[in-house]
């Protein structure tokens, strides 16, 4: 990248992106190369909010703390549960010619029997309530509206400056109407590469309540979403805490 393609300042938002990248464990270099500013200007950034907590004024949030090992992550995700889910895979060794006895088959509802789209969120010592979102899909502005406003908005002020949001990459998180909510409100969300594995824990928190609920096999949808509730209120704290503290 030459010298004169390169910006020698960033708006206090694209200031505090940066912030957010390094903190996501990308380099000083690979941010310089991919906004297209010099290094200097991403060192300078980053050693002034190590020393004065401040990567220029931000709207409602006077101060910033540096990374800390305890810090609280807020951990988010939507995910959508079946009747009868299809994951349930059955392998059989079986002899040639014989696919047709009926003790090799397997009964299954296909498309999964009808399901629920939920969201939660979970953190040290503290989740959400599980909420059901009731019509699909989910786009941006619903998004905002019904969940990070009234859900997530309330949890980051319980939590305090130690709150970072993790979600994913999914089209609606990454809105610019999303973006603009989080950076009225204070709220830092950790960074993402395009392509990064899924690292978020409550994968696990997912896989968890699904088992639960499997074993209560709901008929019906209204059973599957008291289901999903009652569960998810059971699920040990001591075993989302041991997730999240498992993943560096």
């Amino acid at each position: 990248m030459s010298t004169m393609s390169q910006r020698n300042h960033l708006t206090d938002s694209e200031a505090w992106r940066v912030v957010g990248r390094l903190e996501g464990g990308q380099t000083q270099t690979e941010i310089a190369q991919a906004i297209g500013v010099s290094h200097s200007l991403i060192s300078w950034i980053w050693n002034r909010f190590l020393e004065t907590g401040s990567a220029g004024r931000r709207p409602g949030q006077d101060r910033r703390r540096a990374t800390t090992p305890n810090e609280d992550r807020y951990l988010v995700l939507t995910f959508r549960f079946s009747i009868q889910p299809d994951n349930r895979r059955i392998f059989i060794w079986r002899d040639r010619g014989s696919s047709n006895n009926p003790a090799f088959g397997h009964e299954s509802v296909r498309f999964g029997g009808g399901g629920l789209l939920v969201y939660g969120g979970i953190s040290i010592d503290g989740r959400t309530d599980l909420y059901i979102i009731r019509d699909r899909p989910l786009p941006a502005r619903r998004y905002r509206d019904e969940i990070l406003r009234p859900i997530v908005v309330p949890y980051a002020a319980a939590i305090g400056d130690e709150f970072i949001l993790m979600d994913d990459n999914c089209r609606p998180h990454r809105a610019n109407l999303v973006e603009n909510f989080l950076f009225e409100e204070g709220i830092v969300r950790m960074e993402w590469i395009a392509c990064s594995p899924d690292m978020n824990p409550i994968e696990h928190v997912w896989d968890a309540l699904g088992r639960r609920v499997a074993d209560r096999n709901p008929p019906i949808l209204q059973e599957l979403e008291r289901a999903l509730l009652e569960e998810w209120d059971r699920i040990p704290q001591l075993v989302i805490n041991s997730l999240i503290d498992s993943m560096p």
